[in-house]
Parts: structure tokens; C-alpha cells; sequence
């Protein structure tokens, strides 16, 4: 499928710059839904590797939601590279928007430290001030497709420091695809120096299990609107936003009243109406990389940010925030809930297709029992076309 090579050694060069990216938390599916998508994923994975996995579903469960603890700047595992990891903010790679920052930059005397991030956010705030956000649907689409096909190439684009800034969700994609790959090579049974075949260690499997979650928990997150734009939790289009000391209140923005309370309310009816969706995993399309394939579930998901918007917008017209029991999550899941089921289904069918992918190139298998066992039935099954190489059920 594909070869794991250099590109990964770019992840390194982004680290301390990563590190000094405005703060900004990785608000993302809250964990309820992460888990929910991993475990759908594994259910879809051919034998014997969905045994092999459901062996290991702690460490499956870990790897989904451990993530979002390194972005947590409160918890001992705290990374402050991470959370850019979780997202891209489109808006921020249109040409107009680089050069105007580079030029803003060049004005200010090229700050630094905190001085740099005051100027950065006071900056999306006038640059936004005078456009439309969320983008139309063809301006959206068109950045998107321009975005480079791997991280090194992200990172010439927009500069190394902006890269951190923007986010780089697609391709944290790729890099844990990467780390997936070489985890199951080693869990793979493989042969001893004496000729015979030596069974992998339980400890090679929680590894591997590991690491398909955490590949679960950044696809999932490039199916969440909100995860592609820089008005991310309303704030550029006067969605309610409340001033709170509690970093857990589920009500404070949009962001985490809709993934969070919202899904969490829900999960037993999003669970229904995503399982009848998916279909068994099947290989990534020749010519489709982990990193254009989530390029492309966040570029399709994009357009649901405006409905998410209004929807949070009608049901909170003032400024009160909202409260249990208050019809705020009903509101919410009787407008938004088709297209969140939509949106889970994707990220579970994306999360599968891409660990099946990941053991094929492990095992080396491009053969026609590779292809059999990836892709058997697809025409013969009914399914609608996203067009991001990911189908479901009708």
C-alpha cells in the first residue's frame, strides 16, 4: 500500500516550533464518541486481526482517548505540541491570509514568546472582522484541495511557525498510520533464528492496539466540523461564549456544548444510527494516502459548521447559557442529530479502512488475497459515494 520512508522524520523538525503555537485547546468528539468510533471500527476488521485487537481493548480504549489527555495542559501527560495535532484551520492557508499575517508580522518587529500570540490572536480577530466565516462552499473546497499532499510540504507552504498555528490534523493522520504499520509488522508473527516460527508477545498486540486507537481518535477528529475552521467555537460569528473558571463547564462555546453535552446526551440513539451505516473495512483506494483521504473527510465536513452555528445560535438568542433539562441538547439533536450520526458513521468507516490498510502494508500483502480480503463485494454492496474514498450503507 504505502511505504513508510523519510516523510516521517519531518515531525521532528516541528517539534519545538509546535511547542510555542498559540494556546489553544484540542476540543474535540468527547470521549464517549471516540471510544464509541474505535470500537465500531475494530467490529468491521477481517479475522484475525479483529480477534487480535479486541484482545487488547483497554489498550484500544487508551489509545482512543489519550490524546486529548496530552492536550490537556492540567494532566501529567501534557504535551504542548499536541493540540494542533487535532485540527486545520482552513481559512488560515489562503494565500491572502499568509501574506497578510507575514506582512503584520514584519510591522510588529517579529515578536516573541507571548508577546508573538497576543499578536497572532489579535490578528485572526481584525482579518475575520472583515470576512465571511464559515467560507462558502466552493472557497472552502478550493483550499482544501490545494493542500499539500504531505506534512513536509504543509510546513514550505505555510511557514514552520504558522504550521503549529493552523494545524495539523490531516497529517498527524499519516504519522500515526505510519507508527501503526511498523506496530503490527513486529505483532505479526515473524520467523526465529532457528527457522521456526516465533508467536508475538501480548505486550506487541497492546501496542499495536494502542496505536490503532490514537489512528482512530485523529481520523475521528477530521470528520468533526469543527475541527477545520478558525472560527471553531463561534467566536467570529457571535455564538454565544461564557466567561467561566470551571475549563469542564460543557456550556462555555458551541464546541463542546455540541461534540460533548450534546453527543453525550445522545450516544445510545447516535450508536443506533450509525451501526446500520457500515460495512466491512476494506483497503484505502490506490492513490489514496492516509493524509488526503482525512484532507478529504475534513474538507467534506466542512460545510456542516454553518448548520452547527445556526442551530446553537436559535436555540440560545441571548445570553444565558444553557441549562439541563432546558430543551438546549434535544434542540440540538433534533436538528443536528441525522448529521451527527452521518459524521460518526464516516469516522468509524475511516478508522477501519484505515487500520485494515495499515495490516495489509505490515504483512506486505498485494496480492489477490490481499484484495480479496480487502475489498470483496464492493460493487455488489449498496453504498453512497462521499468522495473521500470512504462509502457506507445507503
Amino acid at each position: 500500500m504505502f511505504s513508510v520512508n523519510a516523510r516521517r522524520f519531518a515531525t521532528a523538525a516541528l517539534a519545538a516550533v509546535l511547542a510555542l503555537a498559540p494556546a489553544r485547546a484540542a476540543f474535540a468528539w468527547g470521549d464517549d464518541i471516540h471510544e464509541m468510533v474505535v470500537r465500531l471500527a475494530v467490529e468491521l476488521l477481517p479475522e484475525p486481526l479483529r480477534r487480535e485487537l479486541r484482545r487488547e481493548m483497554k489498550s484500544l480504549l487508551e489509545g482512543a482517548t489519550a490524546p486529548d489527555r496530552r492536550a490537556d495542559s492540567r494532566g501529567k501527560c501534557f504535551d504542548p505540541a499536541e493540540a494542533p495535532r487535532h485540527y486545520i484551520d482552513i481559512e488560515m492557508t489562503s494565500a491572502d491570509f499568509l501574506a497578510a499575517w507575514k506582512q503584520k508580522l514584519a510591522s510588529s518587529g517579529s515578536p516573541e514568546g507571548e508577546a508573538l500570540q497576543a499578536l497572532k490572536g489579535a490578528f485572526v480577530k481584525e482579518y475575520f472582522s472583515r470576512r465571511t466565516v464559515p467560507l462558502a462552499a466552493a472557497e472552502a473546497r478550493a483550499l482544501f484541495d490545494a493542500l499539500p499532499a504531505d506534512k513536509a510540504g504543509f510546513v514550505k507552504l505555510v511557514g514552520e511557525s504558522e504550521a503549529g498555528w493552523i494545524g495539523t490534523g490531516p497529517y498527524t493522520v499519516r504519522e500515526r498510520y505510519d507508527e501503526l504499520v511498523l506496530a503490527l509488522a513486529f505483532a505479526s508473527e515473524a520467523p526465529g533464528g532457528s527457522g521456526v516460527r516465533a508467536r508475538p508477545s501480548r505486550d506487541q498486540w497492546a501496542e499495536a492496539a494502542r496505536l490503532a486507537g490514537e489512528l482512530s481518535h485523529y481520523a475521528a477528529d477530521m470528520h468533526m466540523p469543527l475541527h477545520g475552521t478558525v472560527n471553531y467555537k463561534g467566536q467570529l460569528t457571535g455564538n454565544l461564549i461564557i466567561a467561566t473558571k470551571d475549563p469542564d463547564d460543557e456550556t462555555r462555546h458551541v464546541h463542546v456544548r455540541y461534540e460533548v453535552m450534546t453527543c453525550r446526551a445522545y450516544l445510545a440513539e447516535i450508536e443506533r444510527a450509525v451501526r446500520p451505516r457500515l460495512v466491512p473495512a476494506r483497503a484505502l483506494p490506490r492513490g489514496t494516502t492516509p493524509e488526503r483521504l482525512a484532507i478529504r473527510a475534513a474538507r467534506a465536513s466542512y460545510p456542516l459548521d454553518a448548520e452547527i452555528l445556526l442551530v446553537d445560535k436559535l436555540i440560545l438568542p441571548g445570553d444565558s447559557p444553557p441549562r439541563r433539562g432546558d430543551g438546549y441538547v434535544r434542540f440540538m439533536q433534533e436538528n443536528l442529530g441525522e448529521a451527527t450520526a452521518r459524521q460518526v458513521a464516516f469516522a468509524a468507516q475511516a478508522a477501519a479502512d484505515l487500520m485494515l490498510s495499515a495490516s495489509l502494508e505490515a504483512e506486505g500483502l498485494r496480492g489477490p488475497g490481499a484484495a480479496a480480503a480487502a475489498g470483496s463485494g464492493r460493487a455488489a454492496r449498496p453504498a453512497t459515494e462521499r468522495g473521500d474514498g470512504i462509502e457506507l450503507k445507503q
